[in-house]
């Protein structure tokens, strides 16, 4: 702890910490209903048709589907594995925060759409509606208990915050 009282990690920065959170049943607002029409559009231009779509079954506000996506790069399958639905609510910002976008997605490269990839995304993709708090460029998060999120498999794992106007 610095004299400030804040929580710092070794490089300085801040850590905050968040409360339990507080996870929303029920549906989006129909006020959305447009965005998944105008999202699946941009992802098949960005990504070519969706090989599937995991649906979230349980309905939670918001309603966060994951696209899987397949493309070849050289003599490698790449999976592109993107959240749909994060964006349908604005995140919670600080005052202080300039030039942030207040509604993202979230894009995750593997190679293989594993079932623990599309639940752990689902998760992060809730997290900041749930804390009521936000995710943005080079933020890192807590999984609970400091583990591996994967098991002992070393994983190259890139996520992307794809902005949404």
């Amino acid at each position: 702890m610095s004299w400030f009282g804040k929580e710092k990690s070794p490089d300085g920065t801040n850590i905050i910490r968040h409360n339990a959170v507080e996870r929303k049943f029920g549906f989006t607002e129909k006020s959305t209903a447009g965005f998944a029409q105008k999202r699946e559009a941009a992802y098949e231009k960005l990504f070519g048709k969706a090989l599937r779509v995991s649906h979230e079954v349980i309905p939670q506000v918001p309603h966060i589907d994951v696209y899987i996506f397949q493309r070849s790069r050289g003599d490698q399958i790449e999976y592109s594995l993107v959240t749909g639905g994060m964006s349908d609510l604005k995140m919670t910002l600080p005052r202080r925060a300039k030039d942030v976008p207040r509604r993202v997605e979230l894009i995750f490269y593997c190679a293989e759409p594993r079932d623990e990839y599309i639940s752990t995304l689902r998760w992060i993709a809730h997290f900041p509606h749930d804390s009521k708090s936000w995710l943005g460029y080079g933020h890192t998060m807590p999984n609970g208990a400091p583990q591996p999120l994967f098991g002992e498999a070393q994983n190259s794992i890139r996520f992307c915050l794809c902005r949404r106007s």
